[in-house]
């Protein structure tokens, strides 16, 4: 069995710049969330998030902005299907959501998949 270790990334690109105090701690792939066990669920406020010249850019990235970006990280120890959702988040006409899926290292990504604008809302 080969294991992978999953990195995703949850970008939201904002039109309007804004200016905040202090970044969430997963702002940065190296201080991914770590996803100890499923389920897991989160609620985070990603409006403090930054954008980051050296995270990739999701291929599903509609406006190919760069985004604001939020890292977990999911280390499966069995083969299994594994189901990620940002529905439930609140977009808006400026705050588009994607959710791309990614194995590899911080800075050695390669994307696996990638999701914006699932059942015809800016969630993924």
């Amino acid at each position: 069995m080969k294991k992978f270790i999953v990195t995703f990334l949850f970008t939201f690109l904002l039109s309007s710049s804004y200016v905040f105090a202090q970044a969430p701690a997963n702002d940065e792939c190296s201080g991914a969330t770590v996803i100890s066990a499923l389920p897991y669920n989160a609620a985070q406020n990603t409006r403090l998030a930054t954008a980051n010249v050296n995270d990739p850019n999701p291929s599903c990235n509609d406006t190919n902005a760069l985004g604001k970006a939020v890292w977990y990280k999911y280390t499966p120890t069995t083969n299994q299907g594994v189901y990620f959702s940002t529905i439930g988040s609140t977009p808006t006409a400026d705050f588009d959501v994607i959710l791309s899926l990614w194995t590899g290292t911080c800075g050695s990504l390669t994307e696996v998949k990638c999701n914006d604008d699932a059942k015809s809302t800016r969630q993924a």
